[in-house]
């Protein structure tokens, strides 16, 4: 027998009970679906039936659609106008219009570049026809010749392109590469110059003056220039953007002028703010820019700039009308003209969109083009509970920002979505409570017929400023309760609610958090969406936000969230009625029905960043509440972290809506009674670094929490109990008895937003998958919508708890995952016989991969066994998995186990055993002499080269170790010199052995680091690495 496998058969070797068919959640499926763009499910919910309802937020103009109200997404590709704005026209364009151009010679033609090739129209733009040659290009940038209309240049992602037959044809101008931009200078027929993304090889600029023929390097160019503009006014007069990191790098930008078409350049005295990418234009004399804060102009060559007073929002785009230059065209919160060369400005569309290009056309009359992008809207989909079929699936929203935050359903299957809104087109429905946005972002609320196909009530929910909705639960007449931030003071109140007015006077001594102008708001809203049965901020002097909100069946609304403000309404013997001292807190309040008074209300915060995130009540009312924490009460994790009062952990969210916290404790589940009086149970889960967002009671009164956490291998490494995934994701699903203590179930997964239980104990998990496929069935570069079912009680006569090393890692970035090699302890009920089986070699001498009934298989692939009891199997990871993962699962007995999801790593590293040069086991008993050599025996190194076969002795044949150039042992501070490092012979495959030299240390104990890569200032070495400990002295 291999002596490295019997040292772990000694140690490992014990006598369990036999086990007993046993009851456990268990993963029912896991699915995503989206489509090309970035898609993620933001809340779940449940019906009556089982169904499964699902809202969150796409960009996808693919994204599935089935019986829908909304079947595309929102906005217009190309919006058009002949009148100034009074009436815009929308043709139908398929895909994203970058760029819109034509020639006076000939105005009724005219071409637009898209995201997905060159369109052309041949009547004023009234209808368009795809361009063959072209494909699925990305085209940025498109220009007719101004003497010649049927010769037409387009700049796409690939390179440049040229037609000289009106688009019939196109050949490449040879210049491959990025084409950003295209100008043509307007003295000079031919004449034009390229502009191609940053890249490390090649100049930026480019210019042609055979029409494309042949191109020049334009070595004095500014770097990094991304948009180009001719003045029509001065000859040869130029102006360029610039960035030296490139196109969508986000840099500062700078404003380059050329007299002389390029040759050379001046940098000009920026405006103050930040340009915005391709927003530049000139004629007339001036030159325009855009900025975060604006548009600005100068009428002297870029001397000096000035704000054009009158235009609002950031501006990304420009356009200057060639025939007459006075007519200038921006965008910002809306689209606005001048008529004047900028002087005055009036807006002349109030629709947000994604602007991507704006265009001034020689039809006749002349049409102003608007190209844009989708935004990102909201979708609504419902599924079957067995995630089989789908019922229906919805867009909602406008041609801007939209997102979901909440779903609720009622007992007849309708569902409330909430969430938030940028669009000033978003759909609502006549006789809403708000029918027209009243600041920068509202929230909104819809409510969505059972079939999908109609749209039975839909409502902004906001004032002047920006506000947004992230939670609503409905209660049994379908009325429903929505919570979430609101920076207006306008935002809509009732009479006689219990907070009628914000009360923002923030005294904390920061500018940052004084500027958050953040409360909390609860809107109760009437069945049939008519009106506010309610509505009250729910906040102190400084930011407050509403996190999560659920209903008892008196209607009272239970509401969470987290608060700066140490003056929040509480009330007098709540669990908490004190500030505990940190920078935010999380609360918990009771409304009454009424809305207008507090049945209770809490603090839940101590000395450091705390929040409250989500909530559910039971039938006794008492209330359950998930959320983060440094510690309630005091600081609970050791190291302790310094807690001061600093503000800093609060900080602005960039839309304006409620605000983030920063945080660093733990994720805890805590049961509050029914009078708010007392804390009848708190856990906490995992080590620091986690929190809980959300969580859901089944019909038994089990709570299902929800978060996310820091992945690690130390003493409060985050519980698994049965999980379906282990070692990768960073978030948890854990499901604890009523009594909100008692572990039941606790599995590791990619990701969380959002659970709901339905009637039959089932629990649903909506989050974003990275593994997900577009439609065709291609791998996804962006997030798909993750959804989720675990059953809750599902007979398992084989249960595996938490796989684990059998030598424990450091806490370093690949000691998360799997290597070949890696002996694996798995721990369990049902897994074997009582008695201990032991390791045996089969007649072709290898380790048996079946003992006593029991198999192990990682990704299909039996592991070597090394042990197998009713209680705990000890085996060696295959080969197999260092390059792809694995699904692990145990067959025992003819029955299987839950089958648990690991990653792969390149190594997993375990000391085994240290044994000195005599023969004996390194002990303090029987120390190393300084000088002399040491060995080592380690798993988990994965695959050899030339390869090895699992189970197989290793034999005296050269394998090298995977990272055996990067090999080393450090002692001390001190380096050893490693005299041999591959595959021991002797012994099983998998296990390697280290033979060192041991350096001139003092006697004592010393721990031996072993490990791979260059060492740091607080790492031995910054790949993985595990120690071992090793005596040094004199025998």
């Amino acid at each position: 027998m291999f002596r490295i496998v019997c040292v772990i058969l000694i140690s490992q070797s014990l006598t369990s009970q036999a086990a007993d068919v046993a009851v456990r959640p268990a993963l029912s499926f896991s699915k995503s679906f989206g489509g090309t763009g970035t898609d993620s499910g933001g809340s779940v919910a449940t019906d009556a039936s089982g169904d499964v309802y699902v809202a969150g937020t796409t960009d996808s103009v693919d994204f599935p659609i089935a019986q829908a109200f909304q079947p595309t997404i929102g906005g217009a590709p190309l919006r058009m106008t002949a009148d100034g704005g009074k009436v815009w026209t929308s043709p139908g364009v398929p895909h994203p219009v970058y760029s819109v151009a034509g020639s006076p010679e000939a105005p009724a033609t005219l071409y637009a570049g898209t995201t997905s090739g060159i369109f052309k129209s041949v009547d004023s733009g009234k209808t368009w026809t795809a361009l063959a040659g072209t494909g699925s290009a990305v085209v940025n940038a498109v220009l007719v010749d101004s003497v010649d209309p049927t010769t037409v240049y387009a700049a796409t992602a690939t390179g440049l392109l040229k037609s000289v037959n009106g688009g019939a044809t196109w050949r490449s101008m040879g210049t491959a590469g990025n084409g950003l931009a295209l100008a043509a200078n307007p003295a000079q027929s031919g004449t034009l110059l390229a502009a191609f993304d940053v890249t490390p090889v090649r100049p930026n600029l480019y210019r042609t003056s055979d029409g494309g023929a042949s191109w020049t390097a334009l070595s004095n160019s500014p770097p990094g220039s991304i948009a180009l503009a001719f003045d029509a006014a001065t000859p040869n007069l130029l102006y360029a953007i610039a960035s030296t990191t490139g196109l969508s790098s986000g840099g500062a930008t700078s404003v380059y002028k050329s007299l002389d078409n390029g040759d050379s350049w001046t940098k000009l005295t920026a405006p103050s703010p930040r340009i915005s990418t391709f927003a530049l234009a000139a004629g007339g004399g001036k030159v325009y820019v855009g900025t975060a804060n604006g548009l600005q102009l100068s009428g002297d060559g870029g001397l000096s700039w000035k704000s054009a007073a009158g235009v609002t929002g950031a501006t990304g785009n420009i356009a200057v009308d060639p025939a007459h230059p006075q007519s200038v065209y921006a965008d910002g919160d809306g689209m606005f003209a001048s008529a004047d060369g900028g002087t005055t400005w009036s807006r002349i569309s109030s629709l947000r969109q994604v602007v991507e290009t704006i265009a001034v056309l020689p039809t006749v009359p002349a049409v102003v083009a608007v190209g844009a992008a989708p935004g990102r809207n909201v979708f609504v989909t419902k599924w079957s509970g067995d995630g089989k079929q789908m019922f229906y699936s919805t867009y909602l929203g406008g041609s801007y920002y939209d997102s979901a935050a909440g779903i609720g359903v009622d007992s007849q299957g309708n569902a409330y979505v909430v969430g938030q809104t940028a669009s000033t087109d978003f759909p609502v429905t006549a006789g809403a409570i708000q029918p027209a946005s009243h600041g920068t972002v509202n929230a909104f609320l819809a409510k969505i017929s059972p079939d999908g196909k109609s749209l039975l009530y839909s409502t902004y929910l906001g004032g002047s400023g920006a506000d947004g909705a992230f939670t609503v639960a409905i209660d049994d007449t379908g009325n429903a309760y929505v919570a979430g931030a609101a920076s207006s003071s306008d935002f809509p109140v009732t009479a006689g609610a219990f907070q009628t007015h914000k009360q923002k006077s923030c005294s904390v001594n920061s500018a940052t958090v004084q500027a958050i102008q953040s409360a909390g708001f609860v809107s109760k809203i009437a069945a049939d969406g008519s009106g506010l049965r309610y509505s009250t901020f729910l906040g102190g002097s400084c930011p407050d936000l509403a996190a999560a909100i659920a209903i008892d069946g008196s209607g009272s609304a239970y509401v969470v969230g987290v608060t700066g403000s140490a003056d929040f309404p509480v009330t007098q013997g709540s669990v908490q009625p004190k500030w505990g001292g940190g920078s935010a807190s999380g609360f918990l309040a009771k409304l009454t029905p009424q809305g207008n008074a507090l049945v209770y209300s809490t603090f839940l915060g101590g000395k450091g960043q705390d929040v409250a995130d989500g909530v559910a009540v039971d039938a006794k009312g008492a209330a359950y509440v998930a959320g983060g924490s440094w510690g309630l009460d005091q600081p609970t994790y050791a190291p302790a972290p310094s807690f001061s009062a600093s503000p800093s952990g609060i900080y602005p969210n960039a839309d304006g809506v409620g605000f983030g916290v920063t945080l660093g404790g733990a994720a805890y589940v805590m049961k509050v009674d029914a009078a708010g009086s007392a804390r009848l149970s708190l856990k906490y889960l995992g080590g620091t670094s986690g929190y809980a967002r959300t969580l859901a009671l089944d019909p038994a009164g089990n709570v299902w929490v929800a978060g996310y956490f820091s992945v690690s291998n130390s003493s409060a490494r985050f519980p698994m109990l049965h999980p379906f995934q282990a070692g990768t994701g960073s978030a948890f699903i854990t499901e604890l008895a009523p009594d909100g203590q008692t572990l039941l179930f606790s599995s590791a997964m990619e990701s969380v937003n959002r659970v709901a239980a339905d009637s039959a104990g089932n629990t649903f998990v909506t989050g974003w998958s990275l593994s997900g496929t577009t439609p065709a069935g291609s791998p996804k570069t962006g997030n798909s919508v993750l959804l989720m079912r675990i059953d809750g009680a599902v007979a398992s006569a084989v249960t595996v708890e938490d796989p684990r090393r059998l030598v424990p890692g450091w806490n370093s970035p690949l000691d998360y995952g799997i290597a070949g090699g890696e002996f694996l302890v798995l721990t369990g009920s049902g897994l074997g016989p009582v008695a201990q089986v032991d390791a045996q070699i089969g007649q072709d001498g290898k380790l048996l991969t079946s003992l006593g009934g029991t198999t192990v298989t990682f990704g299909g692939v039996p592991a070597p066994l090394i042990s197998v009891q009713a209680e705990k199997i000890v085996c060696i990871a295959p080969f197999s998995v260092t390059s792809k993962g694995a699904i692990l699962q145990v067959q025992s007995g003819g029955s299987l186990s839950n089958s648990i999801k690991l990653p792969a790593a390149t190594t997993a590293i375990e000391p085994l055993a240290a044994v000195n040069q005599d023969g004996t086991v390194n002990s303090s008993g029987y120390p190393a002499p300084p000088g002399s050599i040491v060995t080592v025996y380690v798993a988990g190194f994965g695959q050899t080269t030339p390869a090895s076969a699992d189970g197989f002795v290793n034999d005296n044949s050269a394998r090298q170790m995977s990272v055996a150039s990067l090999l080393g042992v450090q002692i001390a501070g001190q380096n050893a010199q490693i005299l041999y490092a591959g595959p021991a012979p002797g012994e099983v495959a998998g296990v390697s052995q280290i033979n060192f030299r041991v350096p001139q240390l003092s006697a004592g104990t010393h721990t031996a680091y072993i490990g791979w890569g260059p060492s740091t200032a607080t790492r031995p070495f910054l790949g993985d690495y595990n120690s071992i400990a090793l005596t040094v002295g004199q025998p």
